[in-house]
């Protein structure tokens, strides 16, 4: 499974995108990172699927597009 990296998230995991084994929930996403890169857990970030930010924990098929996106805010 292919996640894709922005902002401070790169530094973290010295990239852009990184390939991890296939998980089906944003939990379960977020421990395996959370073991593969500490520093994960220092920071906020949205998990989007498909290019929509999602709460809570959500289904992640296997197909899906997955970004972390660092904190923004509007003005």
């Amino acid at each position: 499974m292919k996640i894709s990296f922005f902002g401070q998230l790169t530094d973290i995991v010295s990239g852009s995108t990184i390939e991890i084994d296939a998980v089906s929930s944003t939990a379960a996403l977020v421990e395996a990172l959370n073991r593969r890169y500490p520093a994960m857990r220092q920071v906020s970030y949205a998990i989007a699927i498909n290019k929509k930010i999602v709460n809570g924990n959500a289904e992640i098929v296997s197909d899906a597009e997955i970004a972390l996106l660092p904190p923004f805010s509007g003005g």
